[in-house]
């Protein structure tokens, strides 16, 4: 497997990978914490587990991606390209997915607890007992969305598509909605 050469160490465990492409890849286990991946193309890997927390991956195309119990807290993933990802148990607590494209992803019992998800698109994504507690969702499209048993405690839904979206058994309590 061909492995990316990084552009420009900036310490230990920080670094720069821009416009570098895994696509194919099956396996990427290091940690990347605090690394920069702006636009890279991770589609179709299998990366369970990875540490990317405090990343920047703006624009990534990191569609059918499987980050599956991925450590990816404030990771910056704005207009990420995500969708039909494995993202279940990950956590994304405080990420920044601000025009993400999720749908028909995966985020069973993923952490989104105050994660950034307005304007993103979740439709028909799979959001079973996830915790979006204190989540920015407003104007994000949830259209045939499954959140069933997931907690939504002060999460910001206004203004948010919900057309056929499952909310059986979801917590509601001190939501912001239209």
């Amino acid at each position: 497997m061909a492995r990316p050469s990084f552009q420009r160490p900036l310490s230990n465990n920080l670094f720069e990978m821009t416009e570098v492409r895994y696509s194919g890849c099956s396996t990427f286990t290091e940690s990347h914490s605090n690394g920069n991946l702006s636009g890279v193309n991770l589609s179709d890997p299998v990366l369970p587990g990875t540490h990317l927390s405090q990343s920047h991956l703006s624009n990534p195309s990191l569609n059918r991606i499987n980050l599956s119990g991925s450590q990816l807290s404030c990771v910056n993933l704005t207009n990420a390209e995500l969708s039909g990802a494995n993202l279940s148990q990950s956590d994304l607590t405080n990420a920044e997915l601000f025009g993400a494209d999720l749908s028909q992803s995966d985020l069973t019992n993923a952490n989104l607890s105050h994660a950034n998800l307005s304007w993103a698109n979740l439709d028909g994504a799979i959001l079973r007992n996830a915790d979006l507690s204190g989540a920015n969702l407003s104007h994000a499209d949830l259209s045939g969305a499954d959140l069933s048993g997931a907690n939504l405690t002060k999460a910001d839904l206004r203004r948010a598509n919900l057309n056929g979206t499952n909310l059986n058994q979801a917590q509601l309590s001190g939501i912001k909605i239209n």
